[in-house]
């Protein structure tokens, strides 16, 4: 690799919730969108053998007060027994809304993104934590099909 080449990580791995948690951390539009927010979230892929994803993945992020305290690669059913909000989608819906070109509150509102843990009400006055949360995401070199 030369020195201009980024290494693309493989979505939703330990290394890409690394890269991710700096991300998160660095930012002040998502310290200042999140300050009063205290709950673990966990995002999920879902299984795509023909994109190189062969078993659904999970990062689960310890969120709290504006920080990312962890972000770690968990099974799909560890994130739906620690986090309080899990989002679930495919590869093709995380991949526009990483790369700004589909906004996570509407992707959410047309079923694109299933909130399959949390309540949908309790995240409305957090909408610009999430997208600047997603912003962060869309900062990770990320190998996308």
């Amino acid at each position: 690799m030369s020195g201009g080449d980024v290494k693309l990580l493989p979505p939703f791995t330990e290394e890409w919730g690394q890269v991710y948690m700096n991300a998160i951390n660095s930012s002040e539009g998502y310290a200042e969108a999140a300050e009063s927010w205290r709950w673990p979230v966990a995002l999920v892929v879902e299984a795509a053998p023909g994109e190189g994803i062969t078993e659904p993945r999970a990062i689960l992020l310890e969120l709290e007060h504006g920080t990312c305290r962890s972000a770690r690669a968990v099974s799909p059913g560890e994130a739906a027994e620690k986090a309080d909000y899990v989002m679930e989608a495919d590869i093709a819906t995380w991949k526009e809304v990483m790369q700004g070109r589909l906004d996570p509150v509407v992707a959410t509102m047309q079923g694109k993104v299933r909130l399959s843990k949390g309540s949908l009400m309790s995240l409305a006055p957090y909408m610009r934590a999430a997208q600047e949360l997603v912003r962060c995401a869309g900062r990770v070199p990320t190998q996308l099909p």
